[in-house]
């Protein structure tokens, strides 16, 4: 009876052990899609600035493009590097299991592949409306002020008698 009793509690341990390590890989694939959702936030962050460049300032505007994608990039993997680091340390105690981190890369890719994509051109759309609420409002704002500059300008030449500067005969 006793070590049936045993058996039973090293049965429920295995299964306890199974269905942790099974909520820890979960886990695990979902952190790779966070950081692919990461990933194409920096990418759209840094997207105006590394555009193709042609023309006499091209070769400078390469290497600061080059050197801006560089150090995101870093930025990028030093992040991945640290959240996984702390996300192993607290979920499997410190151990390091390359299934924790090969299912890390496979939910960055899944990501990357589905859902992505779909993120991705919500951003350039989200950015499409906001140029075009912002250019709106700047014209909005600009019409009046110009309209107020001109009548001004119209108004001092009628005073002095001068057009653009010039004395009119």
């Amino acid at each position: 009876a006793a070590s049936q009793k045993r058996n039973r509690k090293d049965l429920f341990k295995m299964i306890y052990a199974a269905h942790s390590m099974a909520i820890v890989l979960l886990l695990s694939a979902l952190l790779g899609m966070l950081f692919g959702l990461v990933f194409d936030a920096m990418r759209f962050a840094r997207e105006p600035v590394t555009v193709k460049m042609t023309g006499k300032y091209a070769r400078i505007f390469s290497a600061f493009s080059f050197l801006l994608t560089f150090v995101f990039d870093l930025f990028f993997f030093s992040f991945c590097g640290i959240a996984l680091s702390i996300f192993l340390f607290y979920t499997n105690d410190g151990i390091f299991r390359l299934s924790s981190v090969a299912l890390t890369i496979i939910g960055f890719c899944i990501y990357r592949m589905t859902l992505g994509k779909f993120i991705y051109a919500l951003l350039k759309f989200v950015e499409k409306i906001f140029k075009k609420i912002v250019i709106f409002s700047v014209k909005a704002i600009a019409f009046p002020i110009k309209s107020v500059y001109n009548i001004l300008v119209k108004v001092s030449e009628h005073i002095s008698g001068t057009k653009n500067g010039s004395r009119q005969k």
